[in-house]
């Protein structure tokens, strides 16, 4: 994922797909614990639960920004994580940025 995002957008969203190591995806469908890692340029992380994109098979979740998330411009990293009874699986780590508002 590389994209540019306004500062203070609400509604943006991010969708990222759980892979294994062939790159095919995980089924999330029967997942207890779906979460978007937001790091900001400073470093502080942030988890926000997800949702499925579709039915979950195709190892896609998303989340929607809500107000106050999007609040430092910059370079941010994004990672999913999803818990399948005893499996705990993460996507890769992807980049985008957030850029001022006039």
């Amino acid at each position: 994922m590389t994209c540019t995002v306004q500062k203070s957008n609400i509604g943006t969203v991010f969708e990222l797909t759980i892979q294994d190591c062939n790159g095919t995806a995980v089924d999330v469908s029967a997942a207890s614990t779906m979460q978007i890692i937001f790091e900001s340029p400073a470093g502080t992380r942030t988890a926000k639960t997800a949702a499925h994109t579709t039915d979950g098979i195709d190892g896609k979740i998303e989340y929607a920004s809500e107000s106050g998330l999007l609040d430092e411009s910059g370079a941010w990293n994004i990672q999913g994580r999803v818990v399948i009874g005893a499996q705990d699986f993460y996507s890769s780590v992807s980049t985008f940025s957030v850029v001022d508002n006039l």
